[in-house]
């Protein structure tokens, strides 16, 4: 299995890393729960008026 060894939408042979099923799985797992981990950490505050902290 071939998968992106850095940005996704970069498609040169340098940025594809050849893997087995096993450890690709694992790599979208990895990155799945960093991804998650971010998009929980960036969410901005808001006041209990519903508005945007500054």
């Amino acid at each position: 299995m071939v998968v992106h060894a850095g940005k996704k939408d970069d498609h040169s042979v340098g940025n594809l890393l050849g893997l087995c099923t096993w450890h690709a799985a694992q790599k979208a797992q990895l990155e799945w729960e960093a991804n998650r981990f971010v998009a929980i950490r960036v969410r901005p505050m808001r006041h209990e008026s519903g508005e945007q902290q500054s």
